[in-house]
């Protein structure tokens, strides 16, 4: 405590070294691990719905060789740890007794894998596994080997998302005890606790009857919970407000002029989609009015080219850019067969079936995660039950932040999320509501693009990309009260017309577009940028706006 105070930065360091010497939780660790182990992971929480464990604070256990017995505290713990056993039959005598006290504790099924990662955060801080090392850890994901192929059915079918999970996804129960630790659902979360690892073998399929799937899974419980949530989801810029390499190094506006070139050079050369899909990342769900997202800028790039090249061009431009993002090619087969676009609290039920609890859905995603979706790729065919449902959930989610769970019985819930959906199409996209900019070749720069003159090649000023994009979304967003008059007459002005003749008056989300837009440009250019210098820096002046772009975007305004 004395070192605390007298020397703040020396404690935290030490903390932060101490926190370093944590061994991490990963599918390829958790093998070697040993039981009751002091561990840390990074992980997203799946499924927050398991009901509440009620547990003895203090019970007896008996020694398996010597019948000895003694007082246990139950924290942290679903079962004393061999020789020390708790026998059930004895349960109500053991936890009998003048001043029995019990706690409870909440399990959250959380993926060790953060959904949609990209490549280059995942990489941060994560040491690379062999297919040796995933081979052995499924042997002992806290099954028996004969058990292994079993408990991967119980997986496929709660986490039947189609592919925004990487191939060593693995999963955990996290176990809380602080009613200030409880996780929400989509949260990201860093967990320091204990493992927990209570092998059972299973025979045959027969014994599946006897588990849930929650009680196959390695265990953790929770002493320190931290939520990664605003700048710390990004690892670039999780353990410092503002990198100290960004301060003094580079211009605000030179790191903006350099992520438009490299979004530009996967846009046909298109420098207005380029701007437009940058304030895209810019943006967050700030607040909700009613049933309209604040801030939520789904954009509907059409004119595309009809080629799977494209978007997976523009998705790999953008990734480089964002910690998380994922690709999502509209073809019959996968919106038919090969994912759930919802979250299914009933998906395979069976009396004969292990409790999987909420089916995972492919928009389970962590905040801010940037999807680009293909509608390019869509196919004359048939689209099954399944795949009706599927498109349904992916409009919903698109046109209204709210991504639907479905619980079974025809009953649905909604629960708002903030992702950044970009639609890629030929004509006018089919979901509605999105900011519709159609684009426009620009054989120059496709050809500088082709040569790969656009392209942020210093790794130095990739990140400092990064760490502009996640700062700029970080703030409270400020619109002049000059730009809110302006849109709120031309609104005004725009609904008389269309009264006048006789044409469908806007709803609102006309006028919603436009304060999104208007903010995210007015935030994009305004001092807060700045931010990434340090506080003894002066602001450097406000960068001018585009003449070019100016005038490309009164011959090409985007539309509803």
């Amino acid at each position: 405590m004395d070192t605390l105070i007298e020397r703040p930065l020396d404690a935290i360091q030490d903390l932060l070294a101490a926190h370093a010497k944590i061994p991490v939780l990963s599918k390829a660790t958790q093998a070697a691990l040993p039981d009751r182990s002091l561990v840390r992971l990074r992980c997203f929480v799946q499924d927050n719905g398991l009901s509440f464990e009620a547990f003895p604070l203090e019970c007896n256990v008996h020694h398996a060789s010597t019948g000895e017995q003694l007082r246990m505290r139950m924290m942290y713990m679903d079962a004393p740890q061999h020789p020390w056993e708790l026998h059930f039959d004895d349960a109500a005598a053991a936890t009998a007794g003048a001043g029995t006290t019990f706690g409870e504790k909440h399990p959250h099924f959380c993926l060790g894998t953060v959904p949609a990662e990209t490549p280059w955060a995942r990489g941060l801080g994560a040491a690379p596994t062999t297919d040796d090392e995933l081979a052995g850890a499924m042997a002992h994901l806290a099954v028996g080997e004969r058990g292994a192929a079993l408990f991967e059915k119980l997986m496929a079918r709660k986490l039947g998302c189609g592919g925004s999970l990487p191939s060593e996804a693995h999963a955990v129960v996290v176990k809380t005890y602080a009613e200030t630790d409880q996780l929400r659902l989509h949260d990201v979360v860093e967990v320091v606790g204990i493992l927990e690892k209570q092998p059972v073998e299973i025979a045959d399929e027969d014994d599946l009857a006897d588990y849930s799937l929650f009680e196959l899974l390695p265990r953790v419980h929770a002493l320190l919970v931290e939520k990664l949530e605003g700048v710390k989801i990004n690892p670039l810029t999780r353990r410092s407000a503002i990198p100290g390499s960004l301060s003094s190094a580079f211009d605000v506006a030179a790191l903006r002029e350099a992520a438009i070139s490299h979004i530009q050079s996967s846009l046909l050369g298109d420098r207005l989609a380029a701007e437009y899909m940058l304030l895209q990342l810019f943006s967050r769900i700030t607040s909700r009015m009613s049933y309209f997202p604040v801030g939520y800028f789904p954009l509907n790039l059409c004119r595309a080219p009809r080629s799977a090249g494209f978007a997976s061009n523009l998705a790999s431009a953008l990734f480089e850019l964002v910690p998380h993002g994922h690709l999502l090619p509209m073809t019959l087969g996968k919106l038919n067969s090969e994912l759930w676009i919802s979250p299914d609290q009933t998906r395979n039920a069976s009396s004969a079936d292990s409790d999987i609890g909420l089916g995972a859905g492919l928009l389970q995603m962590p905040t801010g995660t940037v999807v680009v979706v293909d509608e390019t790729q869509l196919a004359t065919g048939t689209l099954v039950d399944r795949g009706v449902r599927n498109l349904q959930a992916l409009r919903n989610t698109i046109q209204n932040a709210q991504l639907m769970f479905d619980l079974g019985f025809g009953s649905t819930m909604e629960r708002p999320v903030d992702l950044r959906f970009v639609v890629v199409s030929e004509g006018k996209s089919m979901f509605p509501d999105l900011c519709t900019l159609p684009l426009e070749a620009d054989p120059d720069a496709a050809s500088d693009a082709a040569a790969g003159a656009s392209a942020i090649r210093d790794p130095a000023t990739l990140d400092a990309v990064r760490a502009l994009i996640e700062f700029a979304k970080a703030g409270n967003p400020v619109l002049s009260s000059e730009m809110e008059q302006r849109i709120s007459a031309e609104f005004v002005d725009t609904r008389a017309a269309q009264r006048a003749s006789n044409q469908v008056v806007d709803d609102g989300s006309q006028l919603l577009l436009r304060l999104n837009v208007a903010q995210l440009l007015e935030d994009a250019r305004r001092a807060r940028l700045e931010r990434l210098r340090t506080s003894s820096q002066a602001a450097g002046p406000k960068p001018a706006p585009d003449p070019a772009a100016g005038a490309a975007a009164q011959a090409r305004s985007p539309s509803r």
